[in-house]
């Protein structure tokens, strides 16, 4: 394969990879509620964790697709962006999709109870 037929590839595969694996976790850490600061963090450096590592198996990605070409920079900047787009479009997903689900409704039921039960 050619060079750039693998950003053609990286920079339509991972941004439904990031997509998935980006809202799983923007998602947990939006549910969290505000006691819970430390778990949402820690998600939260787990994501920023997967976003490295993928950065990190990009090249390898690259050299096996390649047969044994060594990655060009622009290739690992069309993937960071690809990434980064995923990332995007999960974390615009997030809030809409917590609404729709229901979410939303649940802790401010949830917010007004513990309000109720402190007076």
């Amino acid at each position: 394969m050619e060079n750039w037929e693998v950003a053609l590839i990286i920079l339509f595969v991972y941004p439904f990879v990031e997509l998935i694996v980006g809202f799983f976790f923007n998602y947990r850490i939006y549910m969290i509620s505000k006691d819970q600061f430390f778990t949402a963090a820690l998600m939260g450096a787990v994501a920023s964790f997967l976003f490295i590592l993928t950065m990190a198996i990009t090249p390898l990605i690259v050299v096996a697709l390649t047969d044994g070409e060594q990655a060009p920079w622009w290739i690992i900047l069309i993937a960071a962006f690809a990434t980064a787009i995923g990332n995007f479009f999960a974390a615009i997903l997030v809030p809409y999709v917590s609404k729709k689900v229901g979410h939303d409704k649940k802790i401010k039921a949830k917010e007004q109870k513990e309000k109720n039960n402190e007076h």
